[in-house]
């Protein structure tokens, strides 16, 4: 695997982690996978979560997928990754869905397909998952697996922004500066602008002193 490959995976399985660190579990057993997995004994890990993922477990699949897509307690490997991945999204798990959907869109542990990218997007995004709301967002307004819709891209822009999605509420300040989707309107593409720019993101501090020097003059 390439630096680049690597690193664009290790990417995406990472942002997987933050949702699963915060996953309810149903059983003490599955518990005690998921604490050997962060207590780094990925052996044991292993071991607890297999059984449960074989039985059905999505909790335990999810972390399956985690596991070889990061190499941890198993070699690396990526398609054997996207089946468990697979195996938890179709279950109805929004998180694994995002993250089916991101495999697509990039390629790995699958082939890459933008159709079946906004398919799992879009069931992710339904299932509440503000990742998945974002990046339905960026499909629609590129028109990437679906025709391209501005206004489509601007709902799932705002349910996304509302959850504090930083990227989806630069994105939405965005649509509301170009008046692509919405009505153009200078304060609500600030406000937006502002809220990202908050939690750091560098685009919406851009575009929130260029749009505010441009009101100033």
């Amino acid at each position: 695997m390439s630096h680049t490959r690597k690193r664009v995976w290790v990417s995406i399985m990472g942002l997987a982690m933050v949702f699963l660190f915060g996953t309810a579990v149903s059983a003490n057993t599955e518990e005690d996978g998921i604490s050997a997995y962060q207590a780094h004994d990925y052996a044991r890990a292993y071991a607890l979560l297999y059984t449960l993922a074989e039985r059905g477990s999505r909790e335990a699949q999810a972390y399956l997928g985690l596991m070889y897509g990061m190499g941890r307690g198993v070699e690396r490997d990526e398609a054997t990754a996207a089946m468990w991945v697979r195996r938890a999204a179709e279950q109805g798990d929004a998180v694994s869905q995002t993250l089916l959907a991101s495999l697509y869109s990039e390629g790995y542990g699958v082939q890459r397909d933008n159709a079946e990218a906004f398919r799992w997007y879009h069931a992710g995004a339904l299932g509440g998952n503000p990742v998945a709301q974002y990046a339905l967002g960026l499909f629609y307004a590129q028109g990437r697996g679906v025709q391209q819709n501005d206004a489509e891209a601007v709902i799932w822009f705002r349910k996304s922004a509302e959850q504090g999605e930083a990227m989806a509420q630069y994105n939405l300040g965005l649509m509301y500066a170009q008046g692509r989707g919405v009505e153009q309107d200078t304060t609500q593409a600030i406000e937006w602008y502002r809220q990202a720019a908050v939690q750091g993101d560098a685009n919406a501090w851009r575009a929130l002193a260029e749009l505010e020097n441009k009101t100033a003059q």
